[in-house]
């Protein structure tokens, strides 16, 4: 039996029972958004198109979301077309080339039956002319596209820059051809030929008109001075071409084309006969 002034021992308290500590476990990482490279390869299309896409507000992080989105737009690419025709999961169709959407073409205008084909140098021209215009439509036509395919725009370029290429060579080796024929005369020689004959015609108009005042000295009536007068210019005129044909200026002599020219004008119209 314990006193007054006894102490009954008393138990240490209990420890509270420790919950076991589990270690944190690393979160998964937050998938990281596919790359515009492999979403073009997903959806069978090109970067450009993914772009397009993402500006308009497609669905891009969900393939259900992004299938729906797809199949409610008006034209996809024919890689994409394939993708949304095959079932979800299941093997990608690849369409042959020839169920592949073709771009936007104006059609050429037919030529009628029978009709010849027209032949020659200009005529080859034209018809080179005409291929890069249609080329140049087409291109522009599938830039303002917004479904048009990439590698179709690329394919256009190239057949316009060949077609502008063929164009400006042609129309080269025509212009150096008629320049070898004599039928095209450069600006500065052709400003020469003019000065030229000038220079010899007036020349020659004012030295005969020189020499017929004397022999006007005493004429009487109009008509005696006119036929004076027109002796002496007849006989200048004859005198300009031969001058023109002999006489150099800037060291050249007017072409034959020129003198030939000119002797018609004046038997056509002035009955001036020159040798």
């Amino acid at each position: 039996m314990n006193g007054p002034d006894s102490v009954s021992p008393v138990s240490p308290p209990a420890p509270p029972a420790l919950s076991p500590v589990s270690c944190p476990s690393e979160a998964p990482q937050a998938k990281k958004a596919e790359t515009e490279k492999s979403l073009a390869e997903r959806w069978g299309c090109d970067v450009r198109t993914i772009r397009r896409w993402r500006k308009a507000g497609a669905p891009l992080a969900g393939d259900a979301a992004m299938r729906t989105w797809l199949l409610g737009r008006a034209k996809v690419p024919a890689g994409t077309a394939a993708i949304l025709a095959a079932k979800p999961g299941g093997a990608r169709a690849v369409p042959p080339p020839a169920d592949k959407p073709k771009a936007k073409v104006r059609p050429m205008p037919a030529r009628p039956a029978g009709e010849p084909v027209p032949e020659g140098a200009p005529e080859a021209l034209k018809r080179l002319a005409g291929e890069e215009a249609r080329q140049w439509t087409r291109l522009r036509d599938m830039e303002a596209d917004p479904e048009a395919d990439a590698e179709e725009i690329e394919k256009v370029r190239k057949n316009w820059h060949r077609a502008g290429g063929s164009l400006r060579a042609y129309d080269l080796a025509i212009e150096n051809s008629r320049r070898d024929a004599g039928l095209l005369v450069p600006r500065k020689e052709l400003e020469d030929y003019a000065r030229g004959f000038i220079v010899n015609f007036v020349g020659s108009i004012y030295g005969a008109l020189e020499l017929a005042i004397p022999r006007l000295h005493g004429l009487a009536t109009q008509q005696a001075l006119w036929e004076g007068i027109q002796q002496g210019l007849d006989r200048s005129l004859v005198e300009g071409v031969e001058h023109t044909a002999a006489r150099l200026y800037a060291g050249r002599v007017a072409p034959d084309w020129l003198k030939t020219a000119v002797k018609a004008t004046l038997e056509t119209h002035f009955c001036i006969v020159t040798p």
